[in-house]
């Protein structure tokens, strides 16, 4: 089926620049309100693990040109070494973030407000992608406004983008690569050099959503247009044959010991749903048409006028949404972030449920969102990005930067990525598989009060049984030893420094005064 928009009422080219931004004021606005949001004390906080590994794999970029687990000094992997090749190439995460960040680090230096722009950016510049992908879409200014408005008040969005790590990069280009998929059936040029080139930036970004993206586009076009087959075929081809040598190299990833079973996947793929229900996308919101409908019959005695393009236009979202979900459960743990594409699919499936009740008054339509947006943890948000927060990397890092030597050792259960980054010393242990035994002569010891993982707490235990701690003083710090330092998901993340913790401790081993007689003797 094959859909031909009339391009005056959709296409901005059209017109001066004045009247260009005079008709689409309202998102220029959205962006600006969202850009304040998302850049907003962006480097207060402190870079946690995974961001923390991502800058660093970055800073490798910078001095060999190709991401590197290790700088000659620390190594970063966080998966028993098994997320390199040889040489210490990298193979998981993927490249793509870590080239999107080392122009930054290397401009701006080594901070945390350096390692999340580039990332912030693409946040920024996605709300107004979803803007423009949804009038494209359903070609109302409306539609695309409350898509917008709802994605910048979504604090689950916020929250990613503003992480050191691809969750932006894949939304963006997953948005790209859909714009180009709704321009391929609607016969419009440069539709196929889209989807390319933003299939191969999202394959990149997270190989997952490359998945779930193809496997969308394929199975739209088999059901419901097979003119676009073809076309998509060919790209999907084009794709895959280029991401070939990647695809060859992640495969050689090892594998777990025990495959997901069918019904842990199913137990995942409930978790991931429940996620989406909870934090971005209410089951209560289907309500919202069938009310307002109600109310339009007997305000106007007649129903609202029906749509029957609607569905097909929903399609490739609601399919990208499904088939992302049914890939990543068995595939991967049932984290939020990598569910992040569906987060602005998410928000223009609201704004479609909320268009029935602006049909009946706008103000209705105002009162929902004004509902969703005081529902959500917008309130909490502000005060963290007004307010400082303090986590346990805060307390270790500056005490370690005042009174360690360049010298010095530091043996550390999880949370070594960022001392790395923040430190340069040398760190050992964490999730990296390396030699343990220098932590004998480690100058610093810092057992976390949590453990994330069984390998974690094997490093804990080593350092416990193989380091005589009566050679070493506690220092406790005024930090909380949090779990993590903050991560992006609503169930670990912190809007306010956690109070009611136990204290970050950390051991120094004492002066061998015996030692230094016989120094000084001499």
């Amino acid at each position: 089926m094959t859909v031909h928009l009339d391009k005056s009422s959709t296409d901005p080219s059209e017109g001066s620049v004045v009247a260009r931004l005079c008709a689409n004021w309202p998102i220029i606005v959205i962006t600006v309100v969202g850009a304040i949001l998302i850049l907003a004390n962006l480097g207060q906080q402190s870079l946690w693990q995974d961001e923390a590994q991502t800058a660093l794999l970055a800073k490798t970029v910078i001095h060999h040109g190709i991401p590197l687990g290790t700088d000659g000094v620390n190594s970063f992997s966080q998966a028993q070494g098994k997320d390199f090749g040889p040489h210490h190439l990298l193979r998981f995460p993927l490249w793509l973030q870590c080239y999107a960040l080392a122009p930054f680090l290397a401009l701006l230096g080594s901070s945390a407000f350096a390692a999340r722009l580039p990332f912030a950016l693409f946040g920024i510049v996605s709300i107004w992608l979803v803007y423009a992908l949804a009038l494209y879409i359903w070609r109302s200014c409306r539609i695309a406004v409350v898509s917008a408005l709802l994605l910048v008040a979504c604090v689950p969005y916020l929250l990613l983008v503003r992480q050191c790590r691809y969750y932006s990069l894949s939304i963006f280009f997953s948005m790209l690569a859909l714009w180009g998929y709704y321009r391929l059936l609607r016969g419009e040029k440069y539709a196929l050099p889209t989807i390319i080139g933003a299939s191969f930036l999202v394959f990149h970004s997270h190989y997952l959503h490359w998945a779930a993206l193809t496997a969308t586009m394929i199975i739209d076009s088999l059901i419901f247009d097979r003119r676009t087959l073809k076309p998509v075929l060919v790209a999907a081809s084009v794709t895959t044959a280029v991401n070939l040598p990647w695809i060859v190299w992640f495969y050689r990833i090892p594998q777990q010991e025990h495959a997901r079973s069918i019904a842990q996947a199913m137990t995942f793929l409930g978790v991931e749903a429940g996620q989406i229900a909870a934090w971005v996308l209410s089951p209560y919101l289907l309500a919202v048409p069938i009310l307002a409908g109600a109310i339009y019959f007997l305000l106007f005695k007649r129903h609202p006028e029906r749509n029957p393009q609607a569905l097909r236009n929903l399609s490739p979202l609601i399919l990208f949404s499904v088939i992302a979900m049914l890939i990543i459960a068995p595939t991967a743990y049932p984290m939020f972030r990598y569910l992040a594409p569906l987060v602005p699919i998410c928000c223009m499936f609201i704004a479609l449920l909320l268009e029935p009740a602006m049909k009946v008054h706008v103000a209705l339509g105002i009162a929902v969102i004004a509902v969703i947006v005081y529902l959500s943890p917008i309130q909490d948000f502000g005060y963290e990005i007004t307010h400082e927060y303090r986590g346990p990397i805060d307390g270790i890092v500056k005490y370690l930067n005042e009174h360690a030597k360049k010298t010095d050792i530091v043996a550390m259960t999880y949370g070594d990525m960022p001392v790395k980054f923040y430190t340069g010393l040398r760190v050992v242990g964490g999730l990296t598989g390396e030699d343990l035994s220098i932590s004998r002569n480690a100058e610093w010891i810092i057992l976390r009060e949590h453990y994330v993982c069984d390998d974690d707490i094997k490093v804990g235990k080593y350092f416990t049984n193989n380091i005589d701690q009566n050679k070493y003083e506690q220092i406790t710090l005024d930090y909380p030893d949090t779990k993590y330092e903050n991560r992006e998901s609503l169930d670990d993340h912190h809007f306010r420094t956690v109070e009611l913790e136990q204290r970050v401790v950390i051991y120094h081993r004492r002066e061998d005064k015996s030692q230094n007689a016989k120094t000084t003797s001499h």
